[in-house]
């Protein structure tokens, strides 16, 4: 069953080097921590 949808990717919330990634389900993403904060917004 294939969705569609958004996932948002934060990681070093609050800091100078804070990252948001986005991008659609199913995609990779490289530059991402170990503690990070994912949100999926499926349509």
């Amino acid at each position: 069953m294939d969705k569609n949808g958004t996932i948002f990717v934060g990681y070093n919330l609050s800091y100078d080097d804070e990252r948001i990634l986005e991008g659609k389900i199913g995609d990779t993403f490289e530059e991402i921590s170990d503690l990070s904060v994912v949100i999926c917004y499926v349509d």
